[in-house]
C-alpha cells in the first residue's frame, strides 16, 4: 500500500514539475508560431503566392499559385541552373560586346575582363546583372552547339512545370512591353526545392549581403544584394528577386525555420515597393523566423 501511494505521489510531482528531458521533448514538437489561415483576401497587391515546406512538400499558404505570371529576373535563377548542367563552377568565361549589349548595367562589366562561372552566377543572382546571366547562357551555347533558350524550357516540362516557359534568359519585357517569361507560384516552387537538393551552390551564392569579385586581371567588382530580407532572416538560405514595368514585382526567399526545416516563399505580381513588406507579412503569419 505505502509502494503503491509512494508510486501516485511521484507521477503527480512529475506532472507539477516536469523534468528537462520532458521539456525538451515537448520544445521539440512545439510549432513555431501560430499558424494562421492566409488567403488571397488579405490586404496584399501581390497577384500570387506559395509557400511550401521542403521536407513535407505541404504547401504551408497558398494563393491562385497555379496561374501563370510574369517572373522577370527570377528567370536567372533557371539561366544558372541550366549552366551549371554544362559548365564546371571554376570554368571561366571571357566577357565580349555581344555578351554586354543588354540593357542594364549591373556588374560594370568591361569586354575583355575574365571570370569564373561561379562569379558570374553570384552576379546574376545577388546583383540581377543582365550582363553575367548572357555571359553564362552564350558561354554555354558556344560549348553545348545548341539553343540556351530551348533547354530552359526543355528543362521546365522534365521538372514538371507545366505553366513555365521563357523567351530569354534574362527576364527583361519584351520590347512592346509586354510579359516575356512566365511562370507560376507553384511552378517555382517545385523548382527551387529541386535545386536546393541538386545544385545548392545557386542559392550559396545569392546569400551574401555583399560580395566582391575579382576578374583574373585582378579588377575587383562589387555586388550588392537587391534583396533587402537577405541580411534580416537569420536563417537565410538563398533567395532572388525580379521586376518589371509589366511583370511587377517577384521575390523568392529559402530559409529555415527556428526547428531546422527548409522552406520556401515565392511571391509574384506584387506592386511596385511592396514585395519585401508582403513577404515579411506572410512571413511573420507564418512562422517567428523574423526577428
Amino acid at each position: 500500500m505505502m509502494l503503491s501511494r509512494l508510486g501516485a505521489f511521484l507521477a503527480l510531482l512529475s506532472f507539477v514539475f516536469p523534468t528537462a528531458a520532458d521539456i525538451h521533448r515537448t520544445a521539440a514538437v512545439a510549432p513555431t508560431a501560430a499558424s494562421e489561415p492566409i488567403s488571397c483576401d488579405q490586404a496584399l497587391s501581390a497577384r500570387s503566392f506559395r509557400v511550401v515546406d521542403f521536407d513535407s512538400g505541404r504547401a504551408l499558404a497558398d494563393c491562385r499559385s497555379g496561374e501563370p505570371r510574369g517572373i522577370a529576373s527570377l528567370t536567372k535563377i533557371m539561366t544558372a541552373y541550366v549552366a551549371l548542367q554544362h559548365l564546371d563552377p571554376y570554368d571561366t568565361i571571357t566577357l565580349t560586346p555581344e555578351m554586354l549589349d543588354t540593357e542594364g548595367a549591373a556588374g560594370a562589366f568591361r569586354t575583355g575582363e575574365t571570370f569564373t562561372v561561379r562569379d558570374l552566377i553570384a552576379a546574376a543572382m545577388i546583383f540581377s546583372s543582365n550582363d553575367a546571366a548572357m555571359a553564362l547562357a552564350t558561354a554555354t551555347e558556344t560549348k553545348t552547339d545548341a539553343s540556351f533558350i530551348t533547354e530552359m524550357n526543355d528543362t521546365a516540362v522534365k521538372l514538371g512545370m507545366l505553366n513555365t516557359s521563357f523567351s530569354n534568359p534574362i527576364g527583361l519585357d519584351r520590347e512592346d512591353k509586354s510579359i516575356s517569361n512566365l511562370s507560376s507560384a507553384s511552378d517555382l516552387a517545385i523548382f527551387v526545392r529541386r535545386i536546393y537538393h541538386d545544385q545548392p551552390l545557386i542559392w550559396e551564392l545569392s546569400r551574401d549581403a555583399q560580395r566582391r569579385i575579382y576578374s583574373r586581371g585582378g579588377s575587383s567588382h562589387d555586388l550588392f544584394n537587391i534583396n533587402e530580407l537577405a541580411p534580416r532572416i537569420p536563417h537565410f538560405i538563398g533567395g532572388k528577386t525580379g521586376s518589371t514595368d509589366a511583370a511587377g514585382e517577384s521575390l523568392v526567399i529559402l530559409y529555415e525555420d527556428p526547428l531546422g526545416s527548409p522552406k520556401a516563399l515565392i511571391l509574384l505580381g506584387a506592386e511596385a515597393g511592396k514585395r519585401f513588406t508582403e513577404t515579411e507579412f506572410l512571413l511573420r503569419k507564418l512562422t517567428n523566423v523574423l526577428p
